[in-house]
């Protein structure tokens, strides 16, 4: 199933540590370890020309709900729609 805007997701285990342009922990050239997010729930909020998907665990159904804890970008088979 291709990812959509406004799917509900979750981080999958052995997310992978990436440099991605607009991450909120885009410190280091070498990337962050992102292995927080494994098991969070977020929904995509943008997809990239090469299908990576943004996704934000504050947008529920397009609308801010919360804090947010997590806005990163990452490759469709690090996530799983539900």
């Amino acid at each position: 199933m291709a990812l959509k805007v406004g799917h509900r997701v979750t981080v999958l285990p052995g997310v992978s540590p990436r440099v991605d342009p607009g991450s909120i922990n885009h410190k280091t050239p070498k990337g962050v370890d992102r292995s927080h997010c494994v098991g969070k729930r977020g929904e995509v909020i943008e997809i990239d020309d090469d299908g990576n998907c943004l996704v934000d665990d504050q947008i529920k159904d397009g609308q801010p709900r919360g804090e947010c804890t997590m806005r990163e970008w990452f490759r469709p088979e690090e996530l799983e729609v539900g």
